[in-house]
């Protein structure tokens, strides 16, 4: 048990480096086996261990599979934990911290070493130790050490740089020691002599503490000290501190003046100008800083008339001079008469400032003279008034009120006689424990509190006493503390007599009035019952005989009582109020007021407000246990009765709020109305309600209110409050906004035109009139009783507001009918994209269809259509892998060093074969894959671009002659014939880089791909002999699972797509014939239509209004609404040029001509025209066709 009572070795797991926290855990669990635990049995030990280890360590030790014998073994349970925590470590950032590590100011040289030695033990070095040396020759702090390393240069051993460090830092020591000269240097006396202490009359500083490192400035400069040291109030070099190893006197601590002493009373602030050192002799003055931008004027500084002339002086308690400018002077004085006086004044940072003499001049204050002695520099300096005239302020009171208010300037200010709190003897006493306080003003309270009792403000309680308030501290801004008390609970027990009512017949407390004969409710709570209007038709009956029978369960005798009032109710009872309804009436109304059916507040139960706003009047009602608290109603005022309901209804929760104040305030309530709307209105921040709902909500912001809906039909006493009402308006529910005090141009500037004619348009639109008649009657409580143009707005029904005749959805303006079109020209004049005009518009206007209105407004726009992106690239096809080598072949042209070369490549086992060419004739082309064709056999398939030597009719008769089917990709569309493409880089990248091309194909071919076969595996069921040393059956020709390769092949095809699909948007939308589109084509983009999409996938052959007839992928064509007259030519022409350029591939045959499915598309590289005829480019220009294009296909 003694193992588990001290303090026990514990293994942190959550620790970044695991191997380190290992170690360390290891080493204590040793130290405890080989100390306390030195006899305890090796089985124990690994309970121990267990113990120690924690959850962490248990939940590892459950996955081991131990045997009986290795249970008992404690050097198995280090080796299994240290091989669970050695793969949590990191070599290379164990390396990062050992590197990062340097001496910071704080460290000695041994607390470095030491850390050096821990982190390189992790790192893996092969020489920890030169590691280690360069470290501390990197890192120290110490200038000189570095230097003298770096001298021994390759002879620095390790030894040697800790030696170096180590003398060097004894070295600083002793010299410290033996440095007892004092080094005042801020305070000179008239012989030269140095005083012991001084005063800056700078700001608090903390204990002093020594800098380490270099001085900043460089060697041959005078150093600029910028910074005041906290610890003297002056200005000095880094480490040269006068007040350290000096004691205080007066608090006897050490490193710090007088003048920075926390411990004094004296008040010290950064505005603290001039002073005189009190140790120092009488004719010396000491100046703390007079330079303007160290000071803050705002609240110290005084406007004092010298010689009638005005002067801004800076007021300073700690002052005993004080300091005139000479310029300043002579502005005062035209011929000043300044005596020669010898009284220099020293600045904390030691430095003379010169005086150019004294001289007595005139001050005027507050319609007082006085005669004061200035000390005139010749410097740009802020003037200052000495310590008497700023501390005392005596030159600058008025005399008489002085004398007549003498006390009111000395001491406290005590009120005369003794004040004695009376208390309610029947609440209990409190007793507060003491409060905690940071240890960071502890001294500062306990200085506060002395201070206090010293000036007679408290004294020290020493027996217990009844009541014990709590202390609080609070810190000034000035840092200062202020001690306060909590004296919450003794408020509660305090007898007031201003409040007490003695001997009344009754009083009302809290909603109640008590009187002799018991509790009874407050009138003003049953008010609204008690004066409420008899029925005056069938209809207020029926509300009235609602409003009790909602009561029914809690009045006896009820059915009885009402009977009068319910023959009223009867199909063929004529309408008559007598004396018998009159006496039923009063007698319900004095019954819903009267206990047991009105329930006394209790404020540990859940409250609700039930509240509702009819066309002239709002009611609430407070509930608790569904029986009610108090009732209340109220007439609205004309501009009230004007409002929307939805503002009538918010209305009539302010005013439940306001009259039962002293029920909800400070609690949670919930709130009953029968306008759905507010519920979901109540949820969102206010930034997002209707304007004008916005000035209610915020005068309920300071309740706390869940809003919930309830059907009218069950608010019966609400809805019977709001309808029969007290014809009053007495209550100040918000400030009445008239309808014509908030205009649109309040919400959205614009001009006084456009104003009136959004006014003009809404009224006439019909449908808005509609929309604007449901917000103002209320809207219904079912979706279906709307009439079915205003359906679609009842999803935000509770953010339409109606101002000033126009209509808002929340902050936006919704623009009638007849000038949507309108805003559709301004949301697209600067031609923005779809997305980019939806965001414009929607963050200011709205209309139902919106955005489907602008979308067709931009695609119906010619200038964008023609200036638009490409579409985004689509997921890729995979195309059908052969079942067999030398079945479908890619190929393509490329061009190296002025020779051109034809490359045809295996779709199967990726043989590439490249021949140069001697011209690019369809002719020489045709004869290479001839070639081919009669060493390696016919094929089923060839995949090219559309050149003219693949397109040309002499291609398609050899395509037809020897059996293969041609395909070709889609203009400007290269990624479609990609096989080719990228073999084309492939062999252009071996052709430059190799002295024999030949044999790098050769390399090539005989290199496996990632399925683990070589091309000429793939090919030729063998390997092919190299350079390499091959052996004998390697050589030989191998049998293949061509099941198993086409299965590796199928698996490499959908990798490489899913790579690429990753970077693709959603697949295009196909389109139809007829459509119209925007073809690219020419760095442009081109009306036009779909006349019929073309075998190969996803490619289409578009016409354009020439008749011109093209072959384009589905990326380089867009559906749009925009139709090529629509644009304008003129401007068109002015930004672009229209230049035709040679490679548009065109198919010249006329609308009502259709392409065949087995006809090749016109070459890409030209156009292909009749030769009898020519076409006209958009410049004029008339373009003929070459007779060498005569061959190809049109």
């Amino acid at each position: 048990m003694d193992a588990l009572s001290r303090s026990h070795p514990k293994m942190d797991w959550e620790a970044t480096d695991l191997v380190t926290a290992w170690k360390s855990f290891q080493q204590h669990t040793e130290f405890w086996f080989a100390g306390p635990l030195a006899k305890t049995a090796e089985a124990q030990k690994c309970n121990y261990l267990m113990i120690w280890i924690g959850n962490k360590g248990r939940d590892i030790y459950s996955t081991w599979d131990l045997s009986e014998d290795d249970k008992k073994k404690l050097e198995v349970y280090y080796q299994n934990c240290e091989k669970h925590v050695r793969p949590k470590s990191n070599k290379i950032y164990s390396r990062y911290k050992f590197l990062s590590r340097v001496q910071k100011d704080i460290d000695t040289f041994e607390e470095y070493l030491t850390d050096l030695k821990i982190l390189v033990k992790d790192c893996g070095y092969a020489t920890p130790e030169e590691m280690v040396r360069d470290a501390i020759v990197f890192g120290t702090k110490d200038h000189k050490v570095r230097e003298k390393c770096i001298t021994e240069g390759s002879e620095l051993s390790l030894e040697k740089a800790i030696n170096f460090a180590r003398t060097y830092e004894l070295s600083k020591a002793q010299l410290k020691t033996m440095e007892s000269e004092d080094k005042t240097i801020n305070m000179l006396n008239k012989q030269g002599s140095r005083s012991n202490n001084f005063t800056s009359g700078k700001k608090y500083g903390k204990q002093y503490t020594p800098q380490r490192g270099p001085p900043q400035n460089n060697k041959g400069q005078s150093p600029n000290f910028t910074n005041k040291c906290k610890n003297c109030g002056g200005k000095h070099e880094r480490r040269k501190c006068p007040a350290f190893g000096k004691q205080r006197n007066k608090c006897h601590k050490y490193n710090h003046f007088a003048s920075v002493c926390l411990s004094s009373n004296k008040s010290s602030k950064k505005m603290h100008t001039l002073e005189i050192c009190s140790e120092s002799d009488d004719d010396e003055l000491f100046v703390g800083t007079i330079d303007d931008s160290e000071l803050n004027t705002d609240e110290w500084t005084e406007i004092i008339n010298v010689n009638d002339v005005p002067v801004n002086f800076q007021l300073d308690t700690g002052a005993k001079c004080n300091v005139l400018f000479l310029h300043k002077l002579k502005t005062i004085c035209s011929h000043p008469i300044i005596t020669k006086q010898v009284s220099p004044l020293r600045s904390y940072s030691g430095h003379i400032i010169d005086t150019v003499g004294v001289i007595h001049l005139r001050c005027s204050y507050k319609c007082q003279d006085h005669a004061v002695k200035f000390h005139i520099v010749d410097r740009n300096v802020q003037s200052v008034i000495d310590q008497q005239s700023a501390r005392n302020e005596k030159p600058f009171l008025p005399e008489k009120l002085e004398q007549q208010y003498g006390d009111l300037f000395t001491a406290l200010g005590c009120l005369p006689g003794t004040h004695k709190i009376r208390i309610n003897k029947t609440v209990a006493p409190v007793v507060h424990a003491p409060r905690k306080i940071p240890i960071a003003i502890k001294d500062k309270v306990k200085a506060e509190l002395d201070r206090m009792e010293d000036i007679g403000v408290i004294f020290k309680q020493q027996e217990p006493t009844q009541w014990v308030n709590s202390m609080v501290t609070v810190i000034k801004p000035n840092g200062k503390i202020r001690i306060c008390i909590d004296p919450r609970d003794l408020n509660k027990a305090i007898l007031r007599a201003g409040k007490c009512k003695i001997s009344k017949p009754e009083v009302t407390y809290v909603g109640h009035r008590l009187t002799s004969e018991g509790v009874k409710p407050d009138p003003e709570k049953i008010r609204a019952v008690n004066k409420m209007s008899k029925p005056e038709c069938i209809k207020d009956l029926q509300t009235f005989m609602g409003f009790i029978q909602y009561l029914g369960k809690f009045m006896p005798n009820m059915s009885t009582v009402s009977a009068p009032l319910r023959t009223l109710l009867e199909k063929n009872t004529v309408w008559h109020w007598d004396e018998m309804q009159e006496t039923s009436f009063q007698k319900l109304k004095e019954m819903a007021t009267n206990a047991p059916l009105l329930q006394f507040y209790d404020p540990n139960k859940p409250l609700t407000l039930s509240v509702d706003a009819s066309s002239k009047g709002l009611g609430a009602v407070l509930i608790q246990n569904q029986k009610p608290v108090a009732y209340a109603s109220r007439a609205l005022t004309q501009t009230q009765q004007r409002y929307p309901q939805i503002e009538k209804e918010t209305l009539a929760i302010v005013y439940g709020c306001n009259k039962f104040h002293e029920y909800v305030y400070g609690r949670r309530v919930q709130i009953e109305t029968d306008h759905k709307p507010l519920q979901s209105i109540f949820l969102k921040p206010l930034h997002q309600t209707p304007p004008r709902l916005q000035r209610l909500l915020i005068a309920l912001e300071k309740y706390d209110l869940k809003v919930d809906y309830k059907p009218g039909k069950e608010m019966y006493l609400a809805d019977h409050l709001s309808r029969s009402f007290l014809k009053e308006t007495k209550e100040v529910l918000v400030p009445d906004l008239h309808v014509n005090d908030i205009h649109l141009i309040s919400h959205m500037p614009i001009a006084p035109e456009m104003y009136a004619k959004f006014q003009k348009e809404t009224a006439n639109d019909e449908h808005l009139q509609e929309l604007q008649d449901v917000i103002f009657d209320g809207w219904p409580n079912e979706k279906s009783q709307l009439l079915h143009s205003l359906r679609p707005y009842w999803t935000f029904r509770d953010e339409l507001s109606v101002i000033d005749g126009l209509l808002y959805k929340s902050n936006k303006a919704i623009v009638p009918k007849a000038l949507q079109n309108e805003m559709l020209d301004k949301i697209h004049e600067s031609h923005l994209g779809i997305v980019k005009c939806k965001s414009r518009a929607r963050d200011v206007l709205f209309w139902i269809g919106m955005g489907q209105d602008i979308e067709d407004k931009v695609k119906a726009c010619g200038l964008c259509a023609q200036h638009q992106s490409l579409n985004a690239k689509e997921p890729m096809l995979m195309p059908e892998i052969p079942e067999r080598p030398w079945s479908k072949l890619a190929t393509d042209l490329f061009e190296y060093q002025k020779q051109h070369y034809l490359i045809v490549v295996d779709y199967y086992s990726k043989w590439p074969e490249v021949m140069k060419l001697d011209n690019e004739t369809s002719k020489n082309t045709i004869d290479y894959l001839k070639g081919l064709m009669s060493r390696f056999g016919y094929i089923d398939e060839l995949v090219s671009d559309n050149g003219p030597q693949f397109s040309s009719l002499e291609f398609k008769r050899f395509a037809t002659e020897y059996g293969f089917k041609h395909t070709t990709s889609s203009p400007h569309y290269a990624q479609s014939n990609g096989q080719a493409e990228r073999s084309v880089q492939t062999v252009k990248k071996l052709i430059m880089k190799s002295k024999d091309p030949h044999k790098a194909l050769l390399d090539y071919r005989n290199t496996p791909l990632d399925i683990d076969l070589s091309p000429a595996q793939l090919f030729l069921n063998r390997r092919l002999k190299t350079s390499l040393p091959t052996s004998l059956p390697l050589l030989m020709p191998q049998n293949i699972n061509n099941r198993e390769i086409l299965k590796k092949l199928e698996i490499r095809q959908r990798k490489t797509k899913t790579n690429y699909d990753k970077h693709c948007g959603p697949e295009l939308k196909q389109l139809k014939q007829g459509d119209s589109v925007v073809m690219y084509t020419d760095g442009k983009w081109k009306a036009g239509k779909i006349m019929q999409k073309h075998h190969t996938p996803r490619s289409y052959v578009v016409q354009t209004s020439d008749g011109r007839r093209y072959r384009r992928n589905r990326r380089h064509i867009r559906p749009t609404a925009y139709s090529e007259n629509k644009v304008e030519n003129e401007h068109y022409k002015n930004n672009h040029n229209t230049t035709v350029r040679k490679t548009s591939t065109v198919c010249n045959t006329s609308p009502s001509q259709t392409l065949d499915h087995s006809e090749t598309v016109a070459s890409e590289e030209n156009e292909s025209i009749e030769p009898s005829k020519s076409s006209v480019t958009r410049s004029g220009r008339t373009v003929k066709v070459p007779t060498k294009l005569n061959d190809y296909v049109k």
